[in-house]
C-alpha cells in the first residue's frame, strides 16, 4: 500500500511541458484559480450574517485540514518516516493557521482579528507568488504543489473574505496592532531558529537569521523584515480605503 500511496502523492519529475516553474503558464493558472475562487465566493452575494460566518469557519477548518492531513502525506512525500521540521509554524504563513482557528472560533480573541486578517493576506500573497520548494523540477499536478497552492489560497481567502465581506475594518489607528503582533512573531520565529539550529541542520523561518539572503547584514534582518511586513502590511491597508473610498462613491452616486 505504501507504493500505491507513494506514486500518489510522490513528485512527478518535470523537465518536460508539465512542470511548473516562476510566473510560467501553470504558476499564474495557480494564481488566477485563487484569486478567481475568491472572488466567486465573495460575489456570491451572502448577505446574512450567519451565513458569512458559517463560509469563514469552513475555510478555517479547511485551512487547518490542509495543514494537518499534510502531516500524514509527507512520508509517502519523501519516502522518509522523519517528521518534515521545517512545516512546523514558525514561517508567518504556517503560524497564521493557528491564529486563524483562534479568532474565527474564541470570542474573546476577537481584538486580534485585525492584524491576523493583515498577515494572512500579507504571507499568503508572498508565497502565491514565490512558492518556493514548489517551483522547479516537478510538474504542476504534484501534491507539492497542490497543497502549497491549496493551503495559501484557503488563507487568502479567509482574510480577503473578512475584509470583502465588512466583518473586519481596518483602521490606520489599529495599524500598531500589526506591529506588536510582527514583533511577537518574529520573537517566535527566533525561538524556534535557536531551538532547531544545531549541527548539519539549519532552519531560516521568518528569515531573520540572515541565511536566506546573506547579501544583507545579519543583525540587520529582523529589522529588514519587520520592515517589508510592515510595508505591505501598510500597502494592504492603502488598497482597502481605494477601494472602500470607490465604492462609497459609487453607492452615492446611484443613490442620486
Amino acid at each position: 500500500m505504501f507504493n500505491f500511496w507513494r506514486v500518489v502523492f510522490g513528485d512527478y519529475p518535470g523537465g518536460n511541458i508539465w512542470e511548473i516553474m516562476l510566473f510560467n503558464a501553470w504558476h499564474f493558472l495557480y494564481i488566477v484559480l485563487v484569486l478567481g475562487l475568491t472572488a466567486l465566493v465573495t460575489m456570491r452575494g451572502i448577505r446574512k450574517e450567519e451565513g458569512r460566518n458559517r463560509a469563514l469557519s469552513l475555510t478555517a477548518a479547511l485551512l487547518a485540514g490542509c495543514y494537518l492531513l499534510d502531516f500524514m502525506i509527507q512520508p509517502f512525500m519523501t519516502d522518509s518516516f522523519s517528521m518534515n521540521i521545517d512545516k512546523l509554524p514558525f514561517h508567518i504563513c504556517i503560524v497564521m493557521c493557528p491564529f486563524v482557528l483562534l479568532v474565527q472560533f474564541c470570542k474573546k480573541a476577537e481584538w486580534l482579528k485585525m492584524p491576523v486578517v493583515v498577515f494572512s493576506l500579507v504571507a499568503s500573497l508572498m508565497y502565491i507568488t514565490y512558492p518556493g520548494s514548489a517551483l522547479g523540477g516537478i510538474t504542476f499536478y504534484s501534491y507539492r504543489v497542490v497543497q502549497t497552492f491549496l493551503f495559501h489560497g484557503l488563507l487568502f481567502a479567509y482574510g480577503f473574505l473578512n475584509l470583502a465581506w465588512g466583518v473586519v475594518e481596518l483602521k490606520w489607528r489599529h495599524f500598531w496592532k500589526c506591529a506588536v503582533m510582527l514583533v511577537c512573531l518574529e520573537l517566535w520565529a527566533g525561538l524556534g531558529n535557536f531551538s532547531y539550529n544545531h549541527e548539519g541542520e539549519h532552519f531560516d523561518w521568518l528569515f531573520i537569521t540572515g541565511s536566506t539572503y546573506p547579501f544583507i547584514p545579519k543583525p540587520l534582518m529582523p529589522l529588514v523584515v519587520f520592515a517589508a511586513i510592515m510595508g505591505m502590511a501598510a500597502i494592504i491597508h492603502c488598497l482597502y480605503f481605494l477601494v472602500r473610498h470607490i465604492a462609497e462613491g459609487k453607492k452615492g452616486q446611484s443613490a442620486e
